[in-house]
This record gives C-alpha cells, sequence and structure tokens, in this order.
C-alpha cells in the first residue's frame, strides 16, 4: 500500500470508527489491490452499510479479495452461494489454506448432507477447534464420546465466550454429568450468559439503527 493509500485507510477507518459508513465507504474505495480491504467493501455492500444492499456487487468486491489471497473473502463467496455443492467446495478451499471459520462449516454442511462420513466431519469440526474457532471446539465436543475430551474442548470454548458451549458446561456443572459438579461455577457461566446475550442484543440494536 502506498502513502496516499495508507491516508485513504485512515480516512476511511476515521469515518467507520464514527459510524459513517457512507463516507467510510467513499475512502476505501479509492485503494486498489488489497484483498482486505476489497473484503470490507463486499461486507458492506452484502449488508447495505453506507449504501443499498447489493449480493451480486459485493460478490464482485469477495472474489477480488480472494483473488488477492484473503481467505475470509472464500467464505463470503461461499455464503452468497445458492448451490450447496459450490459452496462446499468453496469452504473447502478457504480450510485449506487454513481458515479456522471454513473449516467448521465444511463440517456443518457435511451434516446436513446424505450418505456423509461422520468420521470426516468430526475430524473437520477437529480441524477447526486446534485451528482456533470457538464453535469448532464446541462442535467437536458435542460430536465426540469421550467425556474427558468432551469436556476439554468445551472448557476450550466457553474460555472464548462461546454461549453454546458455556450453555452446555452450566448444565453439566448443575446436573453432575461426568462428574464434575460445581453450583457455584454453573451459577458463574449462567450469568456470563446473561451478560453476552445482552451485549449482542445492544449491537444489534445500534446495527438497526445506522
Amino acid at each position: 500500500m502506498n502513502p496516499a493509500e495508507e491516508t485513504y485507510l485512515d480516512m476511511a477507518e476515521s469515518f467507520e470508527a464514527k459510524g459513517n459508513y457512507e463516507k467510510a465507504l467513499v475512502w476505501y474505495k479509492k485503494i486498489q489491490g488489497n484483498g482486505d480491504v476489497y473484503e470490507i467493501i463486499g461486507e458492506y455492500l452484502y449488508l447495505g452499510r453506507g449504501c443499498g444492499k447489493d449480493e451480486r456487487e459485493a460478490k464482485k468486491y469477495f472474489k477480488k479479495a480472494a483473488e488477492a489471497g484473503n481467505t475470509d473473502a472464500l467464505c463470503n463467496i461461499a455464503l452468497c452461494e445458492k448451490d450447496l455443492e459450490k459452496k462446499l467446495e468453496l469452504y473447502k478451499k478457504s480450510a485449506e489454506l487454513g481458515n479456522a471459520y471454513a473449516m467448521n462449516m465444511v463440517g456443518i454442511i457435511q451434516e446436513d448432507m446424505e450418505n456423509s462420513d461422520s468420521s470426516q466431519i468430526i475430524q473437520w469440526f477437529k480441524r477447526a477447534a486446534d485451528a482456533g474457532s470457538e464453535i469448532g471446539c464446541f462442535n467437536y465436543a458435542m460430536n465426540i464420546d469421550n467425556s474427558n475430551e468432551k469436556i476439554k474442548y468445551l472448557t476450550m470454548a466457553a474460555k472464548k465466550d462461546c454461549i453454546e458451549a458455556l450453555d452446555k458446561l452450566s448444565e453439566y456443572l448443575s446436573k453432575g454429568t461426568y462428574g464434575i459438579k460445581d453450583l457455584e461455577k454453573a451459577k458463574v457461566m449462567r450469568v456470563r450468559i446473561t451478560q453476552l446475550l445482552l451485549k449482542k442484543k445492544i449491537t444489534e440494536i445500534k446495527e438497526r439503527k445506522e
């Protein structure tokens, strides 16, 4: 990125921080050849942030971002794709480039497909978990029988504020499932769930106002 484009990026991020997405988008579009910026523009267009929603145009920017090496953009292209096989292919491509979110999505999509290999699905969730995906940790934990491994990965997900994992662990702790009864810890986790849900609700309200 040349000095002028660095200035454009600073301007874009400044307007974005102030919630002025229309002006932020104008400045982002001045930057050329940057996969991360193309991905941001695609998200703006897909969500209608600072502009009218335009899924077709968003997909063009996601493709440009992917061509520039942005693996998140491949996931966004998959999100726009209606054909399940094509969607799966895109997520697999992103997953093989190390994208943890994509690894988890491969497992989820394969779960919904007929004649899927359950061992492969579990392996995709394991890969996602080990690559740092909290929901990957949760999905892996919920698809295995080994209790020690299950608790280990649920705990990993809960530490990253995965609501699903916090909910499941609090249930286990309340009932004493797998011999880990601890009512005080269960209460703390339920409080944390309430905090996270409230935070999520506030964010959704702010986004609707924007």
